[in-house]
């Protein structure tokens, strides 16, 4: 006896023997049988007829003992040694067009009262269009409506735990598959705000690039936008000079002469590679890129920095500096981010799909046979292979003012090497003794192998727009 959750929620106790099975399955093969001699009798065939024949079974049937070596759940570590897997399969290509309004698989039952194992509305599947490379076209509402997608060796699957013991063997999974799925998964009806996907169970790896455009701002105006860095002050009968002086720059340096460098904004191109999402019940996709961020000019145009010195430093003992200002004129070049995308699954709306992918229902943790991922209990949905989701940029300009702190550390750090360190000198001490500021040329600032990180929410994608199944200009059928 096997418990397991149900759609629209609730417990659906399954009580099954394997004579049962095998019951189901023999008249089945009866059945084909008496309709295949019913309509073509039977000819005996001598041995060089045999030989010269070819055919394909319609129904296939296999079975991977626990013993197997294709049994990835007995083999892998913690996994149950004792169960057996029994496939019926289709050997043929099925083509499928179909529109759910709501899926709602596993609603209440293991998983936890509140919530379902999957929920999506507005659900449709369709046929899929490429270019000669493979990239998915846009597609106008007729011809998804006209078009299906393709399903190669669909099958049946159960995971029978103990198949040799006739008074213990039992259901523990099942599931609906095929070889490969080839179409177009889409879920909701607009791309203004999070619908479609409410919940997830199940794998998928995506694969994505675009380009996210940053806004403008003001670096060294809040707490944390502050550089820390030394300068190398060179003045005549100095005291607090050197070449390793400290001095911060920026909020809280001296604010009265502190207007900040202005960010331009930037497009910053990103890629995603193979980002896995797995779990029960998840609303989010949590994935990672590398963008690389684009030269950063600072000149005279861009403001300056309010700069303390940790100690005045005085010449003749007499004059003696320690508030002052600076203008930079370098550039900040080759810095990579790393963007931590938290994105609601309702604002992702188009899945092509080209994959092995199954719906399973397990009573507990199950590798299926094929699977790279060990599906949860519940109900659970796989895609093996990576869907490339396309062009994924961000439809609004991301505010990167979070990453400022970060940016400001880096700054300081590069700003203490002596390719870069500010140096002071007699002209520069003057200046800054009659509060007239420093202005410094800098060679370009090189950050190749620094990176700041960049934490991203729920963002509207610009190509995740949804286009209807149904002909007729409707937006649901």
């Amino acid at each position: 006896m096997i418990a397991m959750p149900a759609a629209q929620g609730g417990q659906c106790i399954v009580k099954t023997k394997l004579t049962a099975l095998k019951i189901t399955l023999t008249s089945l093969c009866g059945l084909f049988c008496s309709w295949a001699v019913a309509s073509t009798p039977l000819v005996e065939l001598d041995d060089e007829q045999l030989a010269a024949t070819r055919g394909q079974a319609l129904l296939s049937l296999s079975y991977i003992s626990p013993q197997d070596q294709y049994n990835f759940e007995a083999q892998r570590v913690n996994g149950d040694k004792s169960v057996g897997f029994y496939k019926l399969g289709l050997e043929a290509d099925v083509a499928l067009n179909a529109n759910v309004r709501k899926l709602q698989l596993g609603c209440g039952g293991v998983n936890g009262i509140n919530g379902c194992d999957i929920d999506i509305d507005n659900l449709s599947l369709s046929g899929l269009k490429t270019d000669a490379n493979g990239k998915m076209l846009p597609m106008t509402s007729a011809e998804r409506a006209s078009s299906s997608a393709q399903l190669s060796n669909p099958f049946i699957e159960f995971a029978i735990k103990s198949p040799d013991q006739t008074s213990t063997r039992e259901v523990v999974g099942l599931r609906l598959s095929a070889e490969k799925v080839v179409g177009l998964l889409t879920a909701g009806s607009n791309n203004t705000e999070a619908n479609g996907i409410n919940s997830l169970s199940g794998y998928l790896k995506i694969n994505g690039y675009g380009n996210a455009t940053t806004s403008d701002g003001v670096f060294g105006l809040k707490p944390g936008e502050t550089v820390r860095s030394y300068a190398d002050i060179n003045l005549p009968v100095c005291s607090g000079c050197g070449s390793m002086q400290g001095y911060i720059a920026g909020y809280g340096a001296n604010d009265s002469k502190n207007t900040g460098l202005k960010i331009p904004s930037m497009k910053a191109p990103f890629q995603i590679n193979n980002a896995v999402v797995s779990g029960t019940r998840m609303t989010a996709a949590n994935v990672s890129a590398i963008a690389q961020i684009p030269s950063i000019p600072i000149n005279s145009n861009s403001g300056q920095l309010g700069v303390a010195l940790d100690q005045k430093a005085c010449s003749f003992v007499i004059a003696c500096a320690q508030y002052t200002f600076i203008k930079l004129n370098t550039s900040v070049d080759n810095l990579t981010a790393n963007i931590n995308f938290s994105e609601g699954l309702g604002y992702i709306h188009n899945l092509p799909i080209s994959s092995a992918m199954y719906l399973g229902l397990q009573k507990q943790q199950l590798r299926w046979p094929g699977a790279e991922e060990v599906a949860n209990s519940g109900w659970w949905l796989s895609l093996q292979d990576p869907v490339n989701l396309g062009d994924i940029s961000p439809r609004d300009k991301v505010d990167i003012s979070s990453v400022y702190p970060q940016f400001a550390k880096l700054l300081g750090e590069k700003l203490a090497e002596d390719q870069y360190k500010i140096k002071i000198g007699l002209a520069d001490g003057i200046s800054a003794i009659f509060q007239a500021g420093i202005s410094k040329n800098i060679s370009p600032i090189n950050m190749q192998g620094e990176s700041v990180n960049i934490a991203l929410k729920n963002l509207i994608l610009e190509t995740q727009n949804v286009t209807p199944n149904c002909y007729g200009g409707m937006r649901f059928c």
